[in-house]
């Protein structure tokens, strides 16, 4: 498991900490509800984002982040959002060929957009070269396809070896590209700042109303 904490830069935040310093518990209240609209602004731009600098459809991207893939970080002086999630199966990015088929020779993949590239044997750990292949994750009709690689590690016995799935990258580490956090970051920042200032408009006017009763 990976992650990667998305750092708030917002002015919204110099405001919350000069107007209500006296008064925590909205200050609190308030920057929760700003780092949840920027939850949902990261939920929205990061798939899209995240497609276009690599070969994964948006809707496994967002998948992948439904299950706790993100969350609010408030501690201290620390504020932002943290992307998490573990290195994606192989086949979820471009890749030939796409079911088995007899003979499968050496599988290309595709993880970054751009041109296909050979997925080379690994050493196992009975020292023989263990090639990629494509095999159902499970026993239902409906599995999807992902890549295999046998260890060299014979199942308790049994003559057959143990199989481990063959990750690559993680959504958190696709974050860390500059081209995929740039427009997130910039989608978050906004969307933050906008509610903050929202909820302190807000607040404070009902503040003075009910000073002027």
């Amino acid at each position: 498991m990976t992650a990667k904490t998305i750092n708030m830069d917002v002015s919204s935040l110099d405001r919350l900490a000069k107007e209500l310093a006296k008064y925590p518990i909205h200050a609190q209240d308030i920057l929760q509800k700003g780092l949840g609209e920027g939850k949902k602004a990261l939920l929205k731009t990061l798939p899209p984002a995240a497609s276009s600098e690599y070969s994964i459809l948006p809707g496994q991207v967002r998948r992948s982040l439904q299950s706790r893939g993100v969350r609010r970080v408030a501690k201290g002086a620390s504020f932002g959002l943290e992307v998490r999630g573990p290195g994606l199966n192989l086949a979820s990015f471009s890749h030939y060929p796409t079911v088995p088929q007899g003979r499968q020779g050496i599988p290309m993949v595709a993880v970054r957009r751009g041109p296909f590239q050979m997925l080379r044997s690994r050493q196992g750990e009975d020292g023989r070269l263990k090639p990629a292949f494509l095999a159902r994750n499970g026993n239902r009709a409906d599995s999807r396809y992902i890549y295999f690689r046998r260890t060299g590690v014979l199942r308790l016995g049994k003559n057959r070896e143990k199989i481990t799935a063959v990750p690559s990258v993680s959504i958190p580490q696709m974050v860390q590209n500059p081209r995929v956090e740039g427009p997130v970051l910039s989608a978050v920042n906004g969307a933050v700042d906008n509610k903050m200032n929202r909820e302190l408009d807000s607040l404070l006017s009902r503040m003075k109303g009910a000073v002027e009763e």
